[in-house]
């Protein structure tokens, strides 16, 4: 059994030896096929992006050689490449812009939105009825009584306090201040 085993050990290390020196082989071709493809152009390069003879490493590297501008590192700002400066110029405004929109139209749309939310109460029914200190639109104080079944709307300010607001057709919204018991 051990004659076997000795054997079948010989044949695996044979076989290791074999895959490892093809392996390296593939490595050669790999690395001499990107030497050639980055000598050509970034759409050739691009149409031999699927080449059977590139490795995962090497197809990594084609990638990187075409998505590069060729123009060095982005700090070179002042290289006096016409169309260079021109595209960089254009993208500046268009990122102004974008800016200026964002400022303009964005922010005081989202604050009218925000306003009208933190401005919308909650409908609610009285159960019974309640006399109340209304606030009319022109600065007037009336104390009315609101009937059991009678619709308000009850809006949380910002200091913690209640108000309810009730509409007068006549007259417009009036508010009051009341005091709201959690029952939760």
């Amino acid at each position: 059994m051990s004659a076997n085993n000795q054997a079948l050990n010989k044949k695996y290390r044979s076989a290791a030896k074999r895959v490892g020196d093809i392996e390296r082989q593939l490595e050669v071709v790999s690395k001499r096929r990107l030497a050639e493809l980055l000598k050509q152009s970034k759409a050739h390069r691009l149409n031999a992006f699927d080449d059977a003879d590139l490795l995962p490493n090497e197809k990594n590297e084609l990638r990187k050689s075409i998505l590069s501008n060729g123009y060095g590192p982005k700090w070179q700002v002042f290289a006096w490449r016409p169309a260079a400066l021109l595209r960089r110029g254009t993208q500046s405004v268009s990122d102004l812009l974008r800016g200026f929109y964002v400022a303009t139209i964005v922010v005081p749309v989202g604050y009218v939105l925000f306003a009208a939310w933190s401005n919308t109460g909650q409908l609610i029914v009285i159960s019974s009825p309640m006399t109340v200190d209304w606030q009319m639109p022109n600065g007037e104080i009336l104390r009315r009584t609101v009937p059991a079944g009678e619709s308000l709307v009850l809006l949380k300010r910002y200091d913690g306090s209640f108000v309810v607001r009730k509409w007068y057709a006549q007259e417009g919204y009036a508010t009051a201040k009341v005091n709201v018991a959690n029952d939760r």
